[in-house]
């Protein structure tokens, strides 16, 4: 019971943070909840730098 108990406050309270980069150097992150309710999430390049 007590392992249950524990196991289900986690779950109730779970926030997965995903985290997406690639060759172009973009990066994507994203913060979903159980719900799969995005709370947060940012987008990034370095595409400005790496320009003539």
């Amino acid at each position: 019971i007590i392992r249950s108990l524990s196991t289900n406050r986690i779950y109730h309270s779970l926030r997965i943070l995903g985290i997406e980069t690639n060759c172009d150097d973009t990066v994507a992150a994203a913060v979903v909840d159980n719900q799969r309710t995005i709370l947060s999430q940012a987008c990034r390049s370095q595409l400005k730098y790496h320009q003539p």
